[in-house]
């Protein structure tokens, strides 16, 4: 069965003055998708708005541990699609541990565990978090994790050596965070274990076969002004990366 997914990070910053933007639930649901994740992600002003809207459209939401200051994940899947057998979360304060959200399903029969995740900066606990996330995939048998990772592909690979790790053809210039000295690269990955097929259905698959990055989000309308997708974004409140999207087979 193939599945169509996107992740977005939504530099949530731990919900410190943080309001989910309005635009947020709209781009996303216009991409039509069977699985939303979110990461840098926090319950607070607009919440509701934003779940409602989610739920409107047939997706149950799902979320986190909240902890105040903390950062969560959200994952939002398509009603009818997926059968869910469990939920697992972290606590968003252990800093040797990412923020983690795991749904294990059943689609059509066959299992699969999707995670959301995203690699903490702070503290200098970067090991660690690979190391727990490492253990916590590699034990399952079908598993699709996305998120943050925080690093270069290299180093993701080397952290998840028994695992595969795809993202957009960073050759071809793709990139999903801007930093602010100008430098570009893609902190975003898909890892996976078990899945039949990951590709890119869409129009630009013949550069990134894999994954593609989205970035018509930044608008004036949005709240960007005159950025483009080649600055660094850094607007309180707004999204700073690329959108990941792509297409499983399981």
């Amino acid at each position: 069965m193939e599945l169509k997914y996107l992740e977005w990070n939504l530099h949530g910053k731990g919900g410190r003055g943080y309001k989910i933007p309005e635009f947020v639930a709209n781009y996303a649901l216009a991409k039509n998708v069977d699985m939303m994740i979110f990461v840098e992600f926090c319950i607070c002003s607009n919440w509701d708005i934003f779940k409602l809207a989610l739920e409107r459209n047939h997706y149950d939401v799902y979320v986190s541990s909240y902890a105040s200051g903390h950062n969560q994940v959200c994952i939002a899947l398509r009603r009818g699609l997926f059968q869910v057998t469990e939920i697992l979360s972290e606590n968003p304060i252990d800093s040797h541990k990412p923020e983690f959200l795991q749904i294990n399903t059943l689609v059509e029969g066959k299992k699969l565990a999707i995670v959301g995740t995203r690699i903490k900066t702070e503290l200098n606990t970067k090991p660690e978090q690979y190391n727990f996330l490492h253990n916590r995939l590699n034990v399952l048998p079908t598993v699709f994790c996305i998120g943050d990772f925080n690093c270069v592909s290299n180093v993701l690979k080397t952290n998840m050596k028994s695992l595969d790790i795809y993202g957009p053809r960073v050759l071809e210039g793709y990139y999903s965070f801007v930093f602010p000295n100008g430098d570009c690269q893609e902190l975003d990955w898909v890892i996976s274990k078990g899945i039949e097929k990951i590709w890119n259905p869409y129009s630009d698959k013949s550069r990134s076969p894999f994954v593609t990055c989205d970035w018509g989000f930044i608008t004036e309308d949005n709240g960007y002004g005159r950025k483009t997708e080649c600055d660094f974004l850094g607007v309180h409140s707004l999204p700073d990366h690329a959108i990941l999207m792509g297409a499983i087979e399981i």
